[in-house]
């Protein structure tokens, strides 16, 4: 049995949606299946479109308001960390990258911008963090939050004084939602 209350901006059912991307952005519209929830992945590049944009993360923004106009609530699998440096594509190295400064300066840089986009939306975004991330992590810090991780010593100024802990991740992405006002992200890991 589950507890817990639902969100009051959440619609109070089992929500079912699925994945669509181009290139046919309207058959989930057209299916006439009542679909709830329009499913993306937001892997590294994400940030500029993959080189197609800015540097601005309108990207979020612009699939937010499609899924929406469609009549969708849009969700997201944030799965960044499996293309970070200086191992991308190397889902065995999530620890080894959690350590590294400079990833992680990056990764959070880029997540910052996602909940600023999510809080300029200002409708619900159910956020999925790290597709399997939290498993490798376990795995990999052999269940060890205590492992070193550079939250802190990422140097992003939002997470100045968090531990620089494997468990510090996790409150890293909590903070950057709370420090964005990103209160209509709807966060949750993959297990």
């Amino acid at each position: 049995q589950t507890r817990g209350t639902i969100p009051n901006a959440l619609p109070a059912r089992f929500l079912v949606g699925l994945f669509m991307d181009d290139p046919n952005p309207t058959w989930m519209k057209d299916s006439n299946v009542p679909w709830v929830v329009q499913y993306r992945y937001f892997t590294k590049g994400w940030v500029n479109n993959w080189g197609w944009g800015n540097y601005d993360g309108t990207f979020a923004y612009n699939f937010f308001t499609k899924a929406s106009a469609d009549g969708f609530i849009p969700a997201v699998q944030y799965y960044q960390m499996v293309s970070e440096q200086p191992w991308p594509n190397d889902e065995a190295k999530f620890v080894e990258k959690l350590q590294t400064a400079s990833t992680m300066k990056s990764y959070f840089s880029d997540f910052i911008l996602f909940m600023k986009n999510v809080k300029n939306y200002g409708k619900p975004v159910l956020v999925l963090m790290e597709a399997d991330g939290f498993g490798f992590c376990q795995r990999q810090s052999n269940g060890n939050s205590s492992l070193y991780a550079a939250i802190s010593d990422s140097g992003v100024p939002e997470l100045q004084g968090l531990p620089n802990t494997v468990y510090g991740f996790g409150l890293a992405l909590l903070k950057i939602r709370q420090a964005t006002g990103a209160s209509n992200a709807y966060m949750g890991i993959h297990i």
